[in-house]
């Protein structure tokens, strides 16, 4: 895969932000629907996956490791949502009072493994570094990306943190774990493909496959 102009990149980073703020907008608007939102995100992930299976040539070892990202990411990020609400940590606004999580909440963990996928692609082709890779390619994305996406939401009502401090309702705590659980993720998905011998656009460059 040859290297993008800089030009093709920012256009790139500039369609990832709307869509972004897009699904961020969409999420708010209708977190009162949550079992509706919930079918709507996992549509989107539907489709995201199925236009990856028909591009042509694809590596079909790649496109399983990436429905195993997206699902593992989903369930992970449930279990993540259910230790929150649980110890009180932060609270969904807009539902049922006989449920704490919302419905469309796993899906939203998993199209955002999808867009972070997609950022560190881009950013991955300008660094030889390991080091530089593991900053720039993934930790970076981590911390800036999700945020930009929480402070929009809870902007907008959906949910609140009850950590304190906090700077535009985001507190520095759960910035820090939102950048650990991603890397988390990341590892694992770079430990499959060393088992496996699976060269990923993405993995294969951050650690060896022999």
């Amino acid at each position: 895969m040859s290297k993008p102009s800089l030009k093709e990149t920012g256009l790139e980073f500039a369609l990832i932000l709307f869509l972004l703020f897009l699904m961020a907008s969409i999420i708010s608007y209708f977190k009162s629907y949550h079992y509706f939102l919930g079918i709507l995100l996992l549509l989107l992930i539907t489709k995201s996956l199925l236009r990856s299976y028909k591009k042509v040539g694809i590596n079909k070892s790649v496109f399983w490791l990436s429905v195993f990202g997206v699902f593992f990411t989903a369930i992970t990020g449930l279990l993540v949502e259910k230790w929150g609400t649980y110890n009180g940590f932060w609270i969904y606004l807009d539902i049922p009072k006989d449920i704490e999580i919302p419905f469309w909440v796993p899906f939203a963990w998993g199209l955002a493994y999808k867009a972070l996928y997609r950022v560190e692609r881009i950013l991955i082709q300008y660094f030889s570094s390991p080091i530089k890779k593991w900053v720039f390619c993934v930790m970076l994305p981590a911390l800036v990306l999700p945020v930009i996406g929480e402070i929009f939401v809870i902007y907008f009502g959906t949910w609140n943190y009850t950590w304190q401090p906090q700077y535009f309702g985001m507190p520095p705590i759960a910035i820090v774990l939102l950048c650990l659980f991603h890397v988390g993720i990341v590892i694992t998905m770079c430990k499959i493909c060393q088992k496996f011998s699976i060269i990923d656009p993405v993995y294969s460059k951050l650690v060896s496959i022999k």
